[in-house]
C-alpha cells in the first residue's frame, strides 16, 4: 500500500536464474544468491530438490546450535508440510509432463456442447 507522503521505498535489484521454460516467473529470493548458491542452482538438474535439502539441512543445523527453539512435533511439522508442498510440485509437474490426448479433448468439447444444449430441453 503506497503511503499519504510519497511512493513507496525502491526495492534492491533482485538476481534471478533464468528458467528453462519461458511462462514461469521469477520470485524476489530474501536475502539474495551468493554466488555459489547461484552455481549450484545453475547446474543442478533438480532444483527444487536441492532447495529443499539446504532448507532441512539449515533447519537441522540451527536446532542443533540451539538458535531455533521450537519443540519437535512443531519442527516435525514443518518438515510434513515441507514434503507436502514438494509432493504437490511434482504432481503438477507430472500433470503438466503427459500430454492430454488431441482427440479426447476434441470428444469432451463437443459433448459439452450437445449437453448444454440439450439439457435445458429436457429439463423443461
Amino acid at each position: 500500500r503506497a503511503s499519504p507522503r510519497g511512493p513507496p521505498p525502491r526495492a534492491p535489484p533482485r538476481r534471478s536464474l533464468s528458467s528453462p521454460r519461458p511462462s514461469s516467473t521469477s520470485l524476489p529470493v530474501l536475502g539474495g544468491f551468493g554466488q555459489h548458491e547461484l552455481y549450484l542452482l545453475r547446474i543442478s538438474d533438480d532444483r527444487v530438490a536441492l532447495t529443499l535439502t539446504r532448507l532441512l539441512s539449515h533447519l537441522n543445523q540451527r536446532r542443533a546450535r540451539g538458535g531455533l527453539w521450537v519443540d519437535p512435533p512443531v519442527l516435525a511439522r514443518t518438515f510434513a508440510d515441507l514434503s507436502d508442498g514438494v509432493l504437490g510440485f511434482r504432481q503438477a509437474a507430472k500433470i503438466e509432463d503427459i500430454p492430454f490426448p488431441w482427440p479426447y479433448a476434441q470428444v469432451i468439447a463437443f459433448l459439452l456442447c450437445v449437453f448444454a444444449s440439450v439439457f435445458p430441453l429436457i429439463s423443461a
